[in-house]
C-alpha cells in the first residue's frame, strides 16, 4: 500500500536531524540554497511549504536531505531551478506521497514520471531515452546515480539511508545511527572521527585501521573524500 500525502511510518526519517550547514555540506551545495529550496525567501520552496518554528533553529530531516541530495542532481544535469520545483510537485501528486525524490518507485518510474510531466507540462525533458524511438525512458544519469544510492526498507516505503559514496563502499548516512553523520556502515563510527585523528592527530591510516578494526582501503576512501563526509 502507498502512503498517504502526509503519513510516514517511521519519524526518524522526517525529525530535525541536521543543520543547514550540515545539509548544504552533505548533499554538495551551500547553506543558503538549502535554506532557499526548503522554506523558500524570495523564490518559492522546492519541496512544498515546509513549517519551521520560529523560537527553534531551522533544521532539515533525514528525507528532506535525500530530496535535496537528488536536487542538487537535477540541476548538475543543467535543469533549471524553477522545472526541478514543478517537476517536484508533479511527482507528489503522481505517487501520492510527500517526498517522491526519497521514494523507493521513484528510482524505477522516475524516468516515466519525468516523461509525463514534460508532455504535460511542455517543460524541456527532465529523462533520458533508453531506445532509439524514446519508448523506454529513464531518469538522467547523475540523478539516477544519486537515487541509486539510497536504501529503503520496504519495497514501496521511503529511503532509510543514503550511502553516500556508492553501495560498494561501507560508509553509510543513517539518521538511527552515529546522530544521522557518515559512518562506516555496521559500525557506527563517524567518519567525521577518522577525520579528525588523521588530519589533527597526525595518526597513520594503518594505526586508524588497526585501532577500528577496519580496512585500510576503507580508511583511505574516507580520508579521500574529506569534504564530502565531514559533516
Amino acid at each position: 500500500m502507498v502512503p498517504s500525502l502526509d503519513t510516514h511510518s517511521d519519524a526518524w526519517r522526517t525529525l530535525p536531524a541536521y543543520t543547514v550547514s550540515e545539509a548544504a555540506r552533505l548533499a554538495g551545495t551551500t547553506a543558503p540554497t538549502v535554506r532557499r529550496w526548503v522554506w523558500g525567501n524570495e523564490i518559492a520552496p522546492v519541496f512544498g511549504k515546509q513549517s519551521s518554528p520560529s523560537d527553534q533553529p531551522v533544521t532539515v530531516s533525514f528525507l528532506m536531505l535525500a530530496e535535496i541530495v537528488v536536487a542538487v542532481n537535477f540541476r548538475r544535469s543543467n535543469v533549471k531551478l524553477d522545472t526541478v520545483r514543478k517537476a517536484h510537485a508533479f511527482a507528489r501528486e503522481f505517487l501520492k506521497v510527500s517526498h517522491p525524490f526519497a521514494f523507493s518507485e521513484f528510482e524505477m518510474l522516475g524516468g516515466h514520471i519525468m516523461h509525463e510531466f514534460s508532455l504535460e507540462s511542455g517543460e524541456p525533458p527532465l529523462y533520458r531515452a533508453l531506445d532509439t524511438e524514446g519508448k523506454q525512458v529513464a531518469l538522467p544519469m547523475k540523478v539516477l546515480k544519486r537515487v541509486r544510492q539510497l536504501e529503503f526498507v520496504e519495497e514501496q516505503g521511503f529511503a532509510a539511508r543514503w550511502f553516500p559514496l556508492g553501495r560498494e563502499v561501507p560508509v553509510v548516512v543513517d539518521p538511527r545511527f552515529a546522530a544521522g553523520r557518515p559512518s562506516v556502515a555496521g559500525r557506527g563510527i563517524r567518519a567525521e572521527t577518522i577525520l579528525t585523528r588523521f588530519f589533527k592527530g597526525r595518526e597513520s591510516i594503518s594505526a586508524l585501521a588497526e585501532d577500528f578494526d577496519l580496512d585500510t582501503k576503507v580508511v583511505e576512501i574516507i580520508i579521500q573524500n574529506e569534504k564530502a563526509l565531514a559533516a
